[in-house]
């Protein structure tokens, strides 16, 4: 649905400017978002005009409680062709490791200055997320030091002398990788999961990875055991996809009231010119006649979406 909406803003916004943050950067001490609520100036930073309509941010969060940070980063990045969320997260699989870092990427067109409306609005729930709870499950399942020294190695259950294994799945290329750790001491038990949505689409898994030392730890059923405690993600990130759903919604809505009161205003415009000339005749140009069904065809859509969205 979101699909249709975003092609209707793309053909509303063509030819117009969006203005972004130009590329700066701030720092700010985790504690002081999530106890302080220190307020972040974004309003001074400088702008400038998104070559191709998109804003871009990202936010990285350090979650240690006691020297974390969280770096926000803007910039026009061209290599992004569509609005995308996508959130990376890892952490250490070690009980009392609190080492766990989140790279939260934002690219958007809604509005001008979108990306600073982003971080407002979510910065301090997204530098309040606590990880341990997850942590600890996985903990429990992963890194256990009893092991039976058998890894999955592209699914042969094989002797691993270290005793660790490791698991990579990419969803959007659905590979699978199974392996087993040659020298354990260079490496720790960890996992990294990255979430996203493209076209403000529903979130879902791109990729996962783990290493591991429990008793056969990287088979396919552990994996979807990590896969279902993992979810819990996906619920920090719901409250974010229905803002900014409703965020475009709203757009939509304002953009098709000013296309459509723009031409209305220019067509009564050449009417009555053309009125002072040819009495009694009042032509419609092709051009207008399409736009004006455009218009009312993204009307018509936004409504059923409208009304789809409420009725779900």
């Amino acid at each position: 649905m979101f699909v249709i909406l975003l092609i209707i803003l793309i053909h509303f916004r063509y030819g117009q400017s969006l203005v972004c943050t130009a590329n700066s950067s701030l720092k700010i001490s985790r504690s002081n978002l999530t106890l302080n609520r220190y307020p972040i100036m974004l309003q001074n930073l400088n702008r400038s005009v998104s070559k191709n309509s998109l804003c871009h941010v990202t936010i990285y969060i350090d979650y240690r409680q006691t020297d974390g940070d969280v770096i926000i980063e803007f910039g026009l990045n061209t290599n992004h062709t569509r609005d995308s969320l996508s959130i990376e997260t890892w952490f250490p699989l070690v009980k009392g490791n609190d080492s766990m870092m989140s790279y939260v990427d934002h690219v958007c067109s809604s509005n001008h200055v979108c990306d600073q409306d982003f971080v407002n609005n979510w910065i301090y729930s997204l530098a309040d997320i606590r990880h341990e709870t997850l942590q600890n499950k996985l903990i429990y399942l992963l890194g256990s030091k009893i092991h039976s020294g058998k890894c999955y190695v592209a699914d042969v259950l094989t002797q691993c002398s270290s005793g660790m294994c490791t698991y990579n799945i990419n969803f959007s290329k659905t590979t699978i990788g199974t392996s087993c750790v040659d020298n354990a001491s260079s490496i720790a038990t960890e996992l990294y999961v990255k979430i996203h949505s493209i076209n403000l689409q529903p979130m879902q898994y791109e990729e996962m990875k783990y290493t591991c030392m429990s008793d056969q730890c990287n088979s396919l059923s552990m994996f979807k055991h990590v896969s279902m405690e993992t979810k819990i993600l996906f619920n920090y990130t719901e409250p974010i996809m229905k803002w900014l759903q409703l965020r475009f919604r709203d757009q939509i809505r304002r953009l098709i009231h000013e296309t459509f009161t723009r031409e209305r205003t220019r067509m009564q415009d050449q009417s009555h010119r053309h009125a002072t000339t040819t009495p009694g005749y009042w032509p419609l140009s092709k051009v207008s006649s399409i736009r004006l069904l455009i218009v009312f065809i993204c009307i018509m859509c936004t409504c059923c979406c409208s009304f789809w969205c409420k009725n779900r």
